[in-house]
C-alpha cells in the first residue's frame, strides 16, 4: 500500500509513459459539459464548475442547491460474503492505511493518495463482469461515462457497491477528514471504451468533501487516467497510474480531468463521492440503469461509530466536536495547492 510505487507490469509502463507534461489549459468538451450540467454541475463532485488549470492557487466556486432525501446505508451488508473483493491485506488489516498520521498527512500536502491493491485480483475479475453484464442491459438513454447510482438500482442481494462504499478502508479516511457520520451522495461508473471517451475538462469539486477513485482496468496515460499536479506551483500534471483494483482519493479543492481513452484498452473506474452531513444534500433527478427511467437521486447516511445522525448534523455547531471526530477536511487544508486531471 504505497503511494507513486510500482513493480513488475506497471514499473515497465509507467517508465514509457509521459508521466509528467507541462500544463496548458485543456478545451472544455461540450459533451461533457451537457452532462455535467444534467448530473449536478460535477464530473468529479457535482458541484464544482469547469475550469481551465489556474495558474495560482485554486479558485473553489460554489454551486446552487436542492435540498435531497437522506437515508440510512444499509446495516445489514453480509461482509463474509464479500469479503473475496478486497486484497488481502486489506481484510487483515482494514483500518490501517488510511488512518496513520503519515497517509493523512502526505493527502494534505499532496491533494491526494493512492494504494495499488485494494481489490483482490479476484474481486477485479468478478466487478468487470458485473460492469460488462450492467452495459449490456443499460438503456440506451444511459451513457457509458454516466451510469449513475448503481448503489441505489442494483438488486440488494447482488449490490456489490455497498460493500466497497463501506469497507473501513475507505469510511475510517473520509470520516476522519470529513467527520463521522459522512453522506454518500453519489456513485458513478465511468468507463471510457478503447479509442473513444469524452475529456473531462479541468474542475474542482465542492465544499467539504472528497472522491474515491477505483479503477477496475489498469489506467495510465493512455488509457484517459487521472491525471494529478502534486504541487501546483511546479506547473506540471502527473498521470495516475494504477493497477486494476488500486484505489485514489483526491481532495476537494484539487482541480482534475482525464484524457480521452487512446489505447486499445478499457478504461472502466467506480466513483464514489462523500460529503460532510454538515453540508448541503444535493438532490435531483438520475436515470435508472437499465430502464432509463427518471428516479430522485437518493443520499445515504454511513456511520462508522453508528453514533445518532441528528447529533451528528449538530455538529456544525460545535466546534470541539467537530475537531475531535474529524471535522470537515479534517480542519485542514492542503500545504499547497493541488491539481488533479481525472
Amino acid at each position: 500500500m504505497t503511494k507513486g510505487h510500482h513493480t513488475g507490469e506497471a514499473a515497465e509502463e509507467a517508465a514509457v509513459d509521459p508521466v509528467k507534461m507541462p500544463l496548458s489549459p485543456m478545451p472544455v468538451d461540450q459533451e461533457h459539459q451537457l452532462q455535467r450540467e444534467k448530473h449536478g454541475h460535477g464530473h468529479g463532485h457535482g458541484r464544482g464548475k469547469a475550469s481551465h488549470p489556474p495558474s495560482s492557487s485554486p479558485r473553489k466556486i460554489a454551486g446552487s442547491f436542492e435540498r435531497g432525501d437522506l437515508k440510512d446505508a444499509p446495516s445489514d451488508i453480509d461482509t463474509d460474503k464479500w469479503s473475496f473483493l478486497f486484497a488481502q491485506d486489506v481484510q487483515q488489516h482494514p483500518a490501517s492505511w488510511p488512518s496513520t498520521d503519515v497517509a493523512m498527512t502526505r493527502f494534505n500536502e499532496d491533494g491526494y493518495i493512492t494504494m495499488d491493491s485494494f481489490l483482490s485480483k479476484e474481486g477485479v475479475r468478478y466487478l468487470q463482469d458485473q460492469v460488462g453484464q450492467l452495459v449490456r442491459e443499460k438503456s440506451s438513454k444511459v451513457h457509458l461515462e454516466w451510469i449513475m447510482s448503481p448503489h441505489q438500482f442494483l438488486p440488494p442481494k447482488d449490490n456489490w457497491v455497498w460493500p466497497i462504499a463501506t469497507n473501513p478502508i475507505i469510511t475510517s479516511f473520509v470520516t476522519k477528514l470529513l467527520g463521522d457520520p459522512v453522506v454518500l451522495f453519489s456513485a458513478q461508473l465511468a468507463i471510457k471504451q478503447p479509442h473513444s471517451g469524452t475529456h473531462v475538462p479541468w474542475h474542482q469539486d465542492g465544499d467539504n468533501c472528497c472522491t474515491v477513485w477505483i479503477p477496475l482496468d489498469r489506467v495510465d496515460a493512455r488509457n484517459g487516467s487521472l491525471q494529478v499536479q502534486p504541487h501546483l506551483h511546479k506547473k506540471y500534471v502527473k498521470t495516475i497510474v494504477l493497477p486494476a483494483g488500486g484505489l485514489e482519493i483526491h481532495h476537494s479543492c484539487t482541480p482534475h480531468s482525464s484524457p480521452p481513452n487512446t489505447s486499445a484498452r478499457p478504461r472502466r473506474v467506480l466513483i464514489l463521492r462523500f460529503q460532510a452531513v454538515t453540508e448541503p444534500i444535493v438532490g435531483g433527478p438520475v436515470e435508472h440503469l437499465r430502464t432509463g427511467e427518471t428516479h430522485e437521486k437518493l443520499n445515504y447516511l454511513i456511520r462508522v461509530n453508528r453514533r445518532d445522525a441528528t447529533a451528528a448534523a449538530a455538529a456544525d455547531d460545535d466546534d470541539d466536536d467537530v475537531i475531535e471526530n474529524g471535522g470537515p477536511l479534517a480542519a485542514k487544508k492542503p500545504k499547497t495547492s493541488t491539481k488533479h486531471a481525472q
